[in-house]
């Protein structure tokens, strides 16, 4: 138990800080710039959903467009394919797959308080298990009545 003594702004500032660090896990959207002189579909927003484990790219109808399956995200060969694969896509300009890395980037930070290149490319375990951490996410969830 932490028997700290905190002044009233104090605790604001932690719940704060630790309300900010959950922000992508719960759903912060990235918005990518629409390409300049881009008449067709194009990704307005780039999500992260706890319930799956997937990201998920929106159109500009606030449609659902194409997904990634964090399961098929799990090594850096892995990440590294899905970037190659949205770069054939035609509406996966740059702003795009730099969202998808940018989120993955706070996710991991958010989830496993570390550095996405330290899990995915460094030390033994080279990887991150999505489908474990959704299990225990959800578990952890249902515990507290969520």
């Amino acid at each position: 138990m932490d028997n700290r003594t905190l002044t009233a702004q104090e605790l604001i500032d932690e719940v704060d800080a630790e309300r900010a660090k959950q922000e992508y896990l719960n759903g912060k959207t990235i918005l990518p710039d629409k390409p300049e002189g881009w008449a067709g579909r194009y990704v307005r927003q780039v999500r992260f959903n706890r319930e799956t484990a997937v990201i998920e790219f929106i159109d500009q109808n606030d449609r659902w467009m194409y997904e990634i399956d964090l399961e098929q995200a799990k090594t850096s060969e892995e990440v590294l394919h899905w970037v190659f694969h949205l770069a054939g896509k035609g509406w996966a300009f740059p702003p795009v797959i730099g969202a998808v890395v940018h989120l993955l980037r706070n996710l991991l930070w958010e989830i496993a308080d570390e550095e996405a290149e330290d899990i995915y490319c460094r030390g033994a375990k080279c990887g991150f298990d999505w489908t474990a951490w959704l299990r225990e996410d959800q578990k952890n969830n249902q515990n507290k009545g969520i």
